[in-house]
């Protein structure tokens, strides 16, 4: 199991931020790798079950620092999805550009576009409501519980289209 770090802490509130999801993690069997930009190159073996957290920060780190793009990001994504056995990526949804202008409007805009291409290629897609995830795609299966270890409490959300 790999965690996919991408947030580079740069506050003191940021590495408390971090320091406190790693302990969270402690004895979970994850090793984590510090991935801010280019995750496709990312040290994970064929077999892995990799969790990448999250979408939103990759994104931060590859437009504002390295002047890339929602494409940019996609790519690497699906790059690191056929290099492993397992992906889940974490992301944030339903953000509006509305009343916004700029750099603002456009990263909005990006993540909006990487949230949709990663749901059109994902097996299975899950949204959290009251800290419960419910599949908005696909079947749930045993790949879940077996990867991550113990019961995997996912609800099917009864609107979606499966």
């Amino acid at each position: 199991r790999f965690y996919l770090a991408t947030m580079i802490p740069q506050t003191e509130e940021n590495r408390l931020r971090s320091e406190k999801h790693r302990r969270q993690r402690e004895g979970l069997g994850f090793q984590t790798l510090e991935t801010p930009y280019c995750v496709k190159d990312a040290p994970v073996t064929p077999e892995a079950a990799v969790l990448l957290e999250d979408l939103s920060n990759l994104l931060a780190n590859v437009m504002f620092e390295r002047g890339g793009d929602a494409d940019t990001v996609v790519s690497d994504v699906l790059s690191l999805k056929a290099h492993c056995a397992l992906l889940v990526a974490v992301t944030i949804a339903g953000l509006s550009p509305e009343g916004y202008n700029g750099e603002t409007r456009a990263y909005i805009n990006a993540l909006n576009r990487i949230n949709c291409c990663l749901l059109d290629a994902a097996d299975l897609a899950a949204e959290m409501r009251d800290s419960k995830p419910f599949v908005t795609k696909g079947v749930p299966d045993e790949t879940l519980e077996r990867v991550f270890g113990g019961a995997v409490d996912v609800q099917r959300d009864p609107d979606a289209a499966f």
